[in-house]
């Protein structure tokens, strides 16, 4: 079968569009999503780092660390997707976006684990007594966070991930509104809009020679451009999933991996490094963005039993996302140890990768006790349904 999609209509009239909406093969593209990340987090990601041993292969290894970065591109680009999607929805059975009720259910799915997870980074400050990492929390709190590393240095704080939070809020400030107010083809002409703005922003940083590990990558508008890319997808496909052979889908989804790797191997749009030039920077922020829509589109439609381990473990991304970091550190101190009692060398990378258990432990607690509770009342704001709790 080409690549050509063809397209089996599931948009549905009002009475059926009330029914849950619900698609488990993008609770297994989050979990792919949140395990990109969680690599990105252990890999070296200089060739440096990862010994004379490896040779010429110590640069393309370094790079695939940067890849796994993009596990938080294809998170953006499946949010703007889904939130798209579900508020084109609302806005055919509702006759309307509500802003009111969209934005107590983000509140109630979002705000309740992140502020416990700002709690555990004011945690380690108390410990650290590391000023910067007040400033940092501080700006966190008001949902200003990412940019705070347009001047500052990554910090070893747990809650430093949660960055990425800002940039989701911001959106959300503005595509809500966005949706109410323009008909499909003015949301098609925003998404355009987002994405000049934002490859226009990279080339000035990219012109600037701006560090791009920081002050490209936590850059709002930068950002956007993959936000634009996604809900421009659920605009296209209007509700439709892509009827796709596995070979045509798998076919995809490694485009979007090439994809992904040439805008950091040799367009260096994800490096340890400042930018070359502001075409060059661009180009990779454009061809990272078309990456992470094709790998969503890859899997819209994919056949997933919702009983899928892989399903639950996207459910509970969030969580695993919140507490990765603490789970990697906590596991590099045992390792620590471990070395200091043993009197031996154990290989840091491999070891670290056991942090996956105690993050998915803390994440599933996290999702029973913490969570449910808040998104079981989001059902009363709720005009068309999606995930079950």
């Amino acid at each position: 079968m080409s690549l050509q999609a063809t397209y089996s209509d599931v948009a549905a009239p009002a009475q059926a569009a009330r029914r849950a909406v619900y698609r488990p093969e993008l609770d297994v593209l989050r979990f792919l999503a949140f395990f990109l990340v969680f690599l990105h987090h252990i890999l070296p990601r200089q060739a440096s780092g990862w010994g004379e041993s490896y040779g010429v292969l110590a640069d393309v290894l370094a790079s695939v660390g940067n890849l796994c970065g993009y596990g938080l591109s294809l998170f953006f680009a499946l949010s703007a997707f889904l939130i798209t999607d579900l508020l084109r929805r609302e806005k055919d059975v509702a006759g309307d976006v509500h802003l009111r009720e969209f934005y107590v259910r983000r509140i109630l799915r979002i705000w309740p684990l992140y502020f416990f997870g700002l709690g555990l980074g004011w945690i380690n400050v108390l410990q650290s007594g590391d000023m910067n990492d007040v400033v940092m929390l501080t700006m966190f709190m008001f949902m200003i966070g990412n940019w705070y590393f347009q001047s500052g240095e990554w910090s070893a704080n747990p809650a430093t991930p949660l960055w990425s939070i800002s940039i989701e809020e911001q959106f959300y400030l503005v595509w809500p509104v966005t949706m109410k107010l323009l008909n499909r083809n003015g949301v098609f002409a925003a998404c355009a809009a987002l994405a000049v703005l934002g490859l226009s922003v990279a080339f000035y940083l990219g012109e600037s020679r701006a560090a791009v590990d920081t002050t490209v990558w936590t850059n709002t508008f930068v950002q956007f451009v993959t936000f634009a890319a996604g809900a421009a997808l659920a605009l296209h496909l209007n509700g439709r999933s892509p009827e796709l052979s596995t070979l045509a889908r798998m076919t995809l989804f490694l485009l979007g991996v090439v994809l992904w790797f040439a805008s950091v191997h040799v367009l260096h749009a994800k490096q340890i490094m400042s930018a070359e030039s502001g075409l060059k920077l661009a180009a990779g922020v454009a061809v990272s963005a078309i990456g992470s829509v094709v790998i969503v589109l890859s899997m819209v439609g994919a056949r997933i039993d919702a009983r899928n381990v892989l399903v639950y473990l996207g459910k509970i991304s969030f969580g695993l996302y919140v507490f990765h970091l603490l789970a990697i550190d906590m596991t590099r101190h045992v390792h620590a140890a471990l070395e200091q009692m043993l009197d031996l060398r154990i290989p840091l990378t491999a070891f670290a990768l056991l942090a996956i258990f105690p993050t998915i432990l803390m994440a599933v607690l996290s999702y029973r006790r913490l969570e449910t509770p808040f998104l079981r009342m989001k059902d009363k704001f709720t005009f068309v349904k999606s995930r079950p709790v």
